[in-house]
């Protein structure tokens, strides 16, 4: 079972990320701080990560989460450029969701050195 970690301080949105990848036959792991998600990076091992760029004291993620390997998906309410990859809000589950099966296989093709053929 692939595991996700989301950062998300608003507990609405939070719970609805959480639901929906749990329905797509994720593990799920959901925090509300930098703190919390500094820890389940350590214990949870996720496959995949999902960042809300709005929660506050973001930069403080920015190196474990790099270091980690583990592909981000970054979520931003702001306009302007954001890392790729990124979801503007709001948006649609079912685009995280395909966003997110997509990260996770180019993270597997990558780690075997394939290069998939356009």
């Amino acid at each position: 079972m692939r595991r996700v970690l989301i950062i998300e301080q608003e507990g609405w949105l939070r719970g609805i990320l959480a639901q929906g990848f749990e329905r797509d036959g994720f593990s799920v792991q959901a925090v509300s701080t930098p703190a919390l998600a500094l820890r389940a990076l350590q214990r949870f091992a996720p496959d995949l990560i999902v960042w809300d760029l709005d929660t506050e004291d973001h930069p403080s993620l920015c190196h474990p989460l790099s270091a980690s390997g583990t592909p981000v998906i970054y979520l931003t309410a702001r306009g302007g450029a954001a890392p790729f990859p990124s979801l503007r809000k709001p948006f649609r589950p079912a685009h995280l969701l395909s966003l997110a099966h997509l990260s996770l296989q180019l993270r597997h093709t990558q780690n075997f050195g394939i290069v998939p053929i356009s």
